[in-house]
């Protein structure tokens, strides 16, 4: 009993030195169960769709989810983490900033939606089930728009409501993709499910919104607000595109340079691949909130533990990494068997170097919280370009001849470029490049880092 006051005692002497950070804690911790429960369903319901559909049904849907995420850019314009800085800097002014954006994100919902509709028809003109899949999933683009509730709570550190209305609408559309598969539903129908999941959780948002004390009837929207946001929005909107491109042109690009019904069953095994690769990518987005606001602090008090400390977590990041890749390359065809099926087979060399792609991706997450705690964006954007740019053109010469294999070497490649090449070809990031090199050699996140100041 004696003990138990002891720490009772030690925990509320740590919350009067460290104030807030039990908010913080349970914030990470209803982030992490967010996580784990998508996880659980991506790994259950979403295998199970992909089984009933098959390669080349999933492969049509896949195409058309991944076209129209490349305009999911246009419907957010780079505002969310805008306005989450606003909503902190300025309090008094959340009805403005709320209404301002809102329109501004609608109306580029409206945009991308329909330049989505226009360019699946030039490029698919004589495939209309593409065309109404396309038509349908893009519908969900208006539903980013509420998203602006979202960083409400997150600007508040009340991650809980929003992972309540979150995982209510992934709980009702699992179940939903449930009785689809059972009443053998049409593909057309699958697509509608990923729509009513994005309506589903922006109804929910409003509801806890409300429940929060927000008042959606006070917001305003404010020319001046609105100009403000679009000028510093504009370098995160190209961010944007260029990050969505070499992350899902690929898919595109396989389904229109491999004609027919082989290339939509190469982007289906492609696309089913990728949704196992990028399964566990939540662990370092979890590692990376919780332990860098500790190191940037450390920045003020010395510069050599706050490059010391940099090192250590990265060398974390990457062990980890290895520890998802090696394991899973080895394993692979027993996973793709498990998961999807023999009818998924060829799909296993793809999972076996997408996974891999998941360094890079570790290492780009922990350098872009870098970069942006020293106020120096550009540099991810100009990395973000030319990671795009490389996906595009290695797409182009890896596709006719390896296909979905292609694609992989191709995304794997330019996710390097990105997140690691970038870093050795960019002046200012030299030292963070150093340090990633490091890492890759000896991800060692205990031991003694001599300081040479890179």
């Amino acid at each position: 009993m004696r003990d138990l006051h002891q720490i009772t005692a030690q925990l509320h002497q740590f919350e009067a030195r460290y104030p807030g950070a039990r908010r913080i804690v349970e914030n990470l911790g209803w982030l992490f169960a967010d996580n784990v429960l998508r996880l659980i369903s991506v790994m259950i319901v979403n295998a199970w769709v992909v089984r009933y559909l098959g390669p080349e049904q999933y492969g049509t849907l896949s195409f058309a989810v991944a076209f129209v995420a490349l305009f999911t850019p246009l419907a957010l314009l780079g505002l969310p983490n805008l306005v989450m800085r606003d909503l902190v800097e300025k309090p008094d002014e959340e009805n403005v900033t709320l209404g301002s954006a809102f329109v501004l994100m609608l109306g580029g919902a409206v945009i991308g939606a329909a330049l989505a509709s226009v360019g699946v028809m030039l490029l698919r003109p004589d495939q209309p089930q593409t065309q109404r899949l396309v038509w349908v999933i893009a519908c969900g683009l208006i539903f980013q728009a509420f998203t602006v509730i979202e960083q409400w709570f997150n600007a508040q550190v009340r991650a809980r409501y929003v992972v309540y209305a979150r995982n209510a609408a992934l709980l009702i559309t699992s179940a939903v993709r449930v009785v689809a598969i059972l009443a053998g539903a049409s593909l057309l129908a699958f697509a509608a499910i990923t729509v009513i999941e994005s309506g589903l959780f922006a109804l929910g948002l409003l509801m806890v919104f409300r429940r929060a004390g927000g008042t959606l009837p006070a917001w305003r929207a404010q020319l001046a607000r609105a100009k403000r946001l679009l000028a510093d929005g504009w370098p995160l909107l190209i961010e944007g595109l260029a990050i969505m491109v070499y992350m899902r042109i690929d898919q595109t690009m396989l389904g229109q340079m491999i004609p027919g019904e082989e290339g939509t069953r190469e982007v289906g095994l492609y696309a089913s691949a990728v949704k196992l690769s990028e399964i566990w990518l939540f662990v370092p987005m979890a590692i990376r909130t919780t332990f860098f606001p500790t190191i940037v602090r450390s920045k003020s008090l010395s510069p050599a533990e706050y490059r010391q400390r940099i090192q250590r977590l990265l060398n974390l990041m990457v062990l980890l990494s290895y520890g998802v890749a090696i394991p899973t390359t080895i394993l692979a065809p027993f996973i793709i068997r498990l998961f999807y099926g023999a009818e998924f087979a060829d799909a296993t060399p793809m999972l076996a170097i997408l996974i891999w792609s998941g360094v890079w991706s570790s290492m780009g997450i922990l350098r872009s919280a870098v970069v942006q705690s020293e106020n120096r964006q550009i540099l991810t954007l100009q990395a973000s370009i030319l990671g795009a740019v490389s996906n595009v053109l290695l797409n182009l010469v890896l596709i006719p001849p390896l296909k979905g294999i292609g694609s992989a070497i191709a995304t794997n490649v330019s996710y390097g470029i990105q997140a690691y090449i970038s870093s050795l070809l960019f002046p200012a990031l030299t030292a963070f490049g150093k340090m990633q090199t490091r890492a890759l050699i000896y991800p060692n996140p205990f031991g003694v880092i001599n300081d040479d100041r890179h």
